[in-house]
């Protein structure tokens, strides 16, 4: 709304599952199998004020397994109970994420998130900023894919696939470098 803003983006590789609390997540647990996941947090920096500065984070993420059969599996993360289909909502939210999936077989685990204007009033969701990360597990050891910018068929593409989650919201997208 004619305000200058950026989200910064910083991933990391997991040296201390308990610091990022996989020890309370993660049924289970062994520490030594869940380092080296991808870590990633990124804030918001934005020069406009109250509710103007309200956004949201919603991520959908893909498994795309190794062995045939396996199939892929798009998820929508969120939160229950929020009202909305967001990981995170407020005042210039930070998003963060640590996956960790040492056990499930070879597979790519590819992670669109998308920073949106939630309108609870109307129900709507405005992308306007996003990126794609994740990692490649191999014989259970991980290494993270290179982050890359999303586009607004990126969220056409991940939100109708999550079309039942979304059902009620009105979507559009405004990410710089658009269409």
């Amino acid at each position: 709304m004619g305000f200058e803003g950026q989200i910064l983006i910083e991933q990391t590789l997991n040296d201390d599952p308990v610091r990022t609390g996989h020890d309370i997540v993660a049924v289970g647990y062994n520490e030594e199998s869940f380092r080296g996941f991808p870590i990633v947090t990124a804030s918001v920096e934005y020069a406009g004020s109250g509710y103007r500065a309200i956004f949201g984070w919603i991520q959908t993420v893909t498994h795309e397994y190794a062995e045939p059969g396996d199939g892929t599996m798009t998820t929508l993360d969120a939160w229950s109970g929020l009202g909305a289909p967001v990981l995170a909502l407020g005042f210039k939210p930070t998003f963060f994420d640590a996956p960790a999936n040492p056990d499930h077989p070879d597979m790519q685990w590819i992670a669109h998130t998308f920073l949106v204007r939630v309108g609870l009033s109307e129900r709507t969701l405005e992308a306007l900023a996003g990126f794609s990360w994740g990692y490649v597990l191999q014989s259970h050891q991980p290494a993270a894919l290179e982050m890359s910018r999303v586009s607004c068929s990126d969220w056409e593409r991940v939100t109708s696939a999550s079309r039942a989650n979304l059902a009620d919201w009105s979507l559009t997208c405004h990410l710089a470098g658009g269409r």
